[in-house]
């Protein structure tokens, strides 16, 4: 993948995907193969899923989750257009780093703050949830 679409060999033949073509957008982060065969591509903006019969199917619309800064350095900040219940950080390992429950008292103006000064330098999950479904956003902290 890159920020121009995907290509895969299916083993003869190479397939290309643009968002033209159904793809969430042309700039994917990352792609997650089924036990099924079908694909999955992420984006800033969503998830698209191609299956195994190359069939793309868009899997979710921009989630209103927005993460800053990213890079952040010492605090992370969530802002979201409807309440969060739960907020987890994952490292690439799949371990649990931190886990967040959210009301009322805790949220400023639609948006959450996260102290992440006491992460190791590196790329993190963020997942979210809400009553209308759960989001997954990637977040990469540096030191400097």
């Amino acid at each position: 993948s890159t920020n121009k679409g995907v290509s895969w060999l299916d083993g003869t033949s190479f397939s290309s995907y643009y968002k033209s073509d159904g793809l969430i957008a042309d700039s994917i982060t990352d792609i997650v193969e089924d036990h099924d065969g079908n694909m999955y591509f992420s984006s800033m903006f969503g998830l698209s899923k191609i299956s195994a019969n190359n069939k793309i199917n868009e899997i979710k619309q921009e989630s209103g989750i927005t993460l800053f800064p990213n890079p952040a350095t010492d605090q992370l900040q969530i802002s979201s257009k409807e309440l969060i219940n739960t907020i987890e950080i994952y490292n690439m390992a799949g371990c649990l780093v931190q886990k967040m429950q959210c009301n009322s008292k805790q949220q400023i103006s639609d948006s959450y703050r996260i102290d992440v000064s006491t992460f190791h330098a590196g790329s993190y999950f963020v997942r979210a949830s809400g009553k209308n479904g759960v989001w997954v956003k990637k977040v990469v902290v540096i030191r400097e």
